[in-house]
C-alpha cells in the first residue's frame, strides 16, 4: 500500500538537527511499515487524483485550518474528495482539525491556551485496530486550536483534559489531536523555541512531563492498523 503524506509544514530551520530532518523524516521513522509518498501540501502540492494513493496521512502545521490561505482551502477540498471516495485518511493535529473544518464542523482557538507536553487521552470507544490495546495512551501535544463542534456522524473515540476531543472517527477518517511522530528531542527543542509564545509556566510543565514517557510507538501502530486494515 502507498500512503500519501500531505505535509502541511516544515521543521523550523533551527530545529532540523533535533528532528533529524524534516517532518517527512519524522514520519518515516515512526511509521516504518508504511510506504510514504510525500506531497508538500503547504506549497500547494496535492494529489492530482486521490486514487494515486491507497490512503492518506496529514501532518501538523503552524497554521490554523481556518486561515484564509490558498493551499489550506485546496487541502480542505482534497479532504472532502477523499471523504467521498471512502479512502482511508488520518489527520494529525492540524489534520485532525481539518477533518472537522472541511466537513462542516467548527475549529477555534482554545480558551485553555497552548496544549504542550505529554498528556493522556482516555479511550472511550475502543476499536478493533487499537492493537495492542491501551486505555490511556500518552502522546505529545503542540496546539492552540481545538475542535469545538464535530461534523454530523463523527464519533469521539478518546478525550483529554487539555484537548477535550482527542481522537475522532468519521467513516474512513481518523483524527488524532496529538503528535505521535514527535520524539523527545524534537518536542523539547520545539517547546524551547516557542517558550515566549507558550509562556514560562506552560513550557515548564511541558518539559517536566517529558520525563514520564510516551506511547508514540503504540499510537503509530494504531494508525498503521487503521490505514492498512
Amino acid at each position: 500500500m502507498t500512503i500519501g503524506l500531505l505535509q502541511c509544514d516544515h521543521v523550523p530551520r533551527d530545529l532540523v538537527d533535533a528532528a533529524g530532518g524534516d517532518y517527512d523524516d519524522l514520519f518515516r521513522r515512526r511509521f516504518p511499515k508504511l510506504d510514504l509518498r510525500i506531497y508538500d501540501a503547504s506549497s500547494g502540492e496535492l494529489p492530482a487524483d486521490v486514487d494515486e494513493c491507497d490512503g492518506y496521512l496529514t501532518s501538523g502545521s503552524r497554521h490554523s485550518v481556518y486561515d484564509d490561505i490558498e493551499w489550506i482551502h485546496a487541502l480542505a477540498a482534497t479532504v472532502r474528495t477523499i471523504r467521498v471516495s471512502r479512502i482511508p485518511f488520518v489527520g494529525i493535529c492540524f489534520g485532525h482539525q481539518m477533518i472537522a473544518h472541511a466537513l462542516g464542523g467548527i475549529v477555534r482557538r482554545s480558551p485553555r491556551g497552548w496544549g504542550v507536553g505529554i498528556h493522556e487521552m482516555h479511550v472511550s470507544h475502543p476499536q478493533v485496530w487499537m492493537q495492542p490495546p491501551l486505555e490511556s495512551p500518552r502522546i505529545y501535544l503542540s496546539c492552540q486550536d481545538q475542535i469545538e463542534q464535530l461534523p454530523a456522524g463523527t464519533q469521539t473515540l478518546a478525550t483529554g483534559t487539555v484537548v477535550e476531543i482527542s481522537m475522532i472517527m468519521l467513516y474512513d477518517m481518523l483524527g488524532i489531536a496529538g503528535h505521535p511522530e514527535f520524539t523527545r528531542d524534537y518536542a523539547e527543542a520545539l517547546y524551547e523555541l516557542r517558550r515566549v509564545r507558550i509562556g514560562d509556566s506552560a513550557a515548564g510543565a511541558a518539559f517536566a512531563s517529558l520525563d514520564d514517557g510516551d506511547d508514540a510507538d503504540l499510537v503509530a501502530e494504531w494508525i498503521t492498523n487503521f490505514l492498512i486494515r
